[in-house]
């Protein structure tokens, strides 16, 4: 006979004792008794004992020590035999035993205590081009030091560059499929994470603070590096751009430090047009998902009286928005919330609460587009007076 485990619901109670006897004779296995635990297992005698039947007692709740001992929701009781073969089923054979993100990779990372300074390791993998021979251009005559794209002096920067196809043309380049950039360095510096670099064609002719482009560029370089010599240094993409011989070219370089580090000089020049921008300083985010949140000490808001500001930026994930969420919540002594906004609700509206009276908030809300909350940093504000919200 194989071995059997019998599971019961909390509704059955098997009664007796062990004993142990001869062959012919009875085992009795005692489960559940009033006040044990809801669900259980329990093992039959070894796989070496033989059965030849198997008889199940048990008792519908009645239970003397409360009140009332039976009741009417004691009336439906639940059995469940199993006979374990040893042969997985077809949905344990296919299905993974967990998911990280809709995957199962054979490995994770994680952190076991909360840290609003930590940066993802992300894994970059460099592909051979498979390049055999290839022509090179220099653009420019190197007379000027700079400090940017790779000013590590500032943990987080973002430089843009632009090359004139007409200049590009004069210094040999040929339209195709671009492999990699060289850059003449004359310092070394820290080492630069995450250090990425994205190309475009454009047809902008000169850049500004109000008149330059975020988005289209082809994300050719990306990884942690740190450049060991001086001179020209090679950077190989890991994905070709093509440049188009009648429009421009824009370079975004940026990286994203842990800390303060120093910086690698290149050498470059001054052009008559801005063909260059740059942004450096020390910027943190905070990425949320799930039920992730940051507490706010008390402290800080001791002073509120009859008006509140609440400022920020904040980027919504296009892939997860709008849902069911709030972007910051405030409760009194009393479990009251007198502060909170769902930026957006699932439906898509805003709601800024400001006031409670422990039945009712003091709300305004507004229907959003998608645009509005989506796939972009939008600054926020959220004011409350006395009488009005906005």
């Amino acid at each position: 006979m194989k071995r059997l485990y019998l599971f019961l619901s909390l509704g059955l109670l098997l009664i007796g004792s062990h004993t142990f006897a001869g062959e012919g004779d009875t085992i009795v296995v005692e489960t559940f008794t009033f006040g044990s635990p809801q669900n259980d297992w329990f093992l039959f005698p070894p796989i070496s004992v033989s059965f030849e039947k198997i008889y199940m007692e048990y008792t519908l709740k009645c239970n003397p020590a409360q009140s009332p001992a039976c009741g009417e929701w004691d009336t439906n009781t639940y059995k469940w035999l199993y006979d374990h073969t040893g042969v997985m089923d077809s949905n344990l054979l296919s299905h993974p035993n967990y998911e990280v993100n809709g995957s199962s990779p054979d490995s994770i990372e994680f952190m076991t205590s909360k840290s609003w300074t930590y940066l993802p390791l992300y894994q970059y993998f460099m592909v051979n081009s498979g390049v055999i021979t290839f022509d090179s251009a220099i653009v420019g005559i190197g007379s000027t030091l700079s400090n940017d794209p790779f000013n590590a002096v500032n943990p987080d920067s973002r430089a843009l560059f632009l090359w004139k196809s007409a200049e590009l043309l004069a210094s040999g380049l040929t339209a195709g499929d671009l492999t990699g950039l060289r850059f003449d360095l004359a310092s070394l510096g820290s080492e630069l994470r995450y250090l990425t670099i994205k190309i475009k064609n454009t047809t902008l002719d000169s850049l500004s603070a109000s008149s330059y482009e975020t988005s289209g560029f082809t994300t050719v370089y990306e990884r942690n590096k740190t450049f060991g010599s001086t001179g020209w240094q090679s950077i190989q993409f890991n994905t070709p751009f093509t440049f188009v011989d009648t429009m421009n070219i824009l370079l975004e370089v940026c990286f994203d430090n842990e800390s303060v580090g120093t910086a690698t000089t290149v050498n470059g020049e001054n052009t008559a047009w801005t063909s260059g921008l740059y942004a450096s300083g020390t910027d943190n985010v905070l990425s949320f998902n799930g039920a992730d949140h940051v507490d706010v000490p008390t402290g800080a808001l001791e002073s509120i009286d009859s008006f509140i500001t609440i400022i920020f930026w904040q980027y919504g994930d296009p892939d997860i928005q709008p849902q069911a969420d709030m972007i910051f919540e405030g409760d009194d002594t009393s479990g009251y919330r007198v502060v909170n906004c769902h930026l957006p609700w699932s439906n898509g509206r805003v709601y800024w609460d400001a006031g409670s009276d422990g039945s009712s908030y003091d709300r305004i809300d507004k229907a959003a587009n998608d645009s509005d909350f989506e796939g972009q940093w939008n600054h926020w504000a959220f004011t409350k007076e006395i009488g009005r919200a906005h």
